[in-house]
């Protein structure tokens, strides 16, 4: 009852405040509570985690409030307890995830698509990854937001969304920039944020057992003997998709003898209604006259939604001191790779292409920020 309380200071009535101040409530007890918190992420839930019923809502969303620790935190990612229902296959629409302040007020807006949610009898967690988003700060103390996620729901397309049943007031049915209506109580919808204060975190992938930021599971370079090549600086200034193309580096003085042993890559990836463990990006390594040394391929799943390195372990392949990789996704709209770039330097080569044969300079100056690890000869 006292954490109901402090949850919504704007819309407590005078007495109600009063009667918190006088029973001196602990200002940790009114913050949602933190779930599986490592590596810098937090997830924030209001829900028991057991769900009593589901409900899909015509003309409405799902509403729950939370609150963060004091500092700086940004939102990396929405967890929602749900099934998909209607067609086998999912519609070619997106639902909404909207980020709103204390009145309802939409901050934020994201939309993805509606082949995140399996059609299923069985509800579960679903994970979305999102860019980080900055959460409300005032004189170093954080404030109380909304998260809503909306799905448009009629009869023959929808999401089943899980509440809990429980005597929790931090949940709502409504709609961005309207008064939402209380839950009668239903309890809590099982919807969760996941915070952090750095704001190159990722969100979990779906388990307790979190990777920390930076960390691609496979060992460093250094600790095999690996040479890093490379032309940014290590900061992005900018992101972009090429359709049906991608993105050209060279490299040069390259150790005799070297063996390129693997590319890392800072980008993410976008869109829907495809496997991303089953869907392959096409690589190129070539020299200076545009002669193909090796091709192959690498899943999408390489890649998360939220830009950060990756690391794409190809098949050993002998390189000349000068050489070039071209990284094709084949993108679309609905499918695709966002490469970051790096326009601080002083040289820039700005270069996309299909293929080794069609190679053409972009209007910019800047790194792709895409490098290699080669080994060098004799090693």
């Amino acid at each position: 009852m006292m954490a109901t309380m402090i949850g919504f200071p704007s819309r407590m009535s005078l007495r109600y405040f009063i009667l918190a101040l006088c029973l001196a409530l602990p200002l940790s007890a009114a913050r949602a509570v933190a779930a599986e918190a490592s590596g810098g992420v937090t997830v924030l839930k209001r829900d028991s985690g057991t769900m009593k019923k589901y409900e899909s809502i015509a003309g409405g969303g799902h509403f729950v409030e939370f609150e963060c620790p004091p500092g700086k935190w940004y939102l990396v990612g929405v967890q929602v307890y749900g099934s998909r229902y209607g067609t086998p296959t999912p519609p070619k629409e997106n639902w909404t995830i909207t980020l709103c302040d204390t009145d309802f007020k939409a901050v934020k807006e994201i939309k993805e698509p509606y082949s995140t949610f399996e059609r299923s009898p069985q509800q579960k967690w679903y994970r979305v990854e999102l860019p980080p988003l900055e959460l409300p700060a005032k004189d170093g103390k954080t404030l109380p937001f909304w998260l809503n996620v909306d799905f448009n729901p009629h009869q023959t397309k929808g999401v089943y969304v899980g509440y809990d049943g429980s005597t929790g007031t931090h949940s709502r049915m409504g709609l961005p920039g309207e008064e939402p209506a209380a839950m009668e109580g239903k309890g809590e919808w099982m919807v969760r944020a996941i915070v952090s204060q750095q704001a190159s975190a990722s969100a979990p992938a779906g388990s307790a057992k979190w990777t920390a930021p930076g960390d691609t599971g496979i060992p460093t370079p250094e600790s095999e003997g690996l040479v890093e090549l490379k032309n940014d600086t290590g900061k992005s200034t900018g992101q972009q998709s090429i359709g049906g193309e991608g993105p050209v580096v060279t490299f040069t003085n390259v150790p005799e003898g070297a063996t390129l042993q693997r590319l890392r890559i800072y980008g993410s990836r976008y869109g829907g209604n495809f496997d991303p463990a089953k869907t392959q990006v096409l690589y190129y390594v070539f020299d200076d006259q545009g002669n193909t040394i090796a091709n192959g391929f690498f899943p999408y799943s390489t890649f998360g939604f939220q830009p950060k390195w990756v690391d794409a372990k190809i098949p050993p392949v002998k390189v000349p001191s000068t050489f070039s990789i071209l990284i094709n996704p084949e993108a679309t709209q609905n499918k695709g790779l966002y490469f970051h770039y790096d326009a601080t330097g002083a040289k820039g080569q700005a270069k996309a292409g299909s293929s080794p044969d069609s190679v053409e300079d972009l209007k910019g100056s800047w790194n792709w920020m895409i490098r290699a690890y080669v080994k060098p000869g004799g090693k």
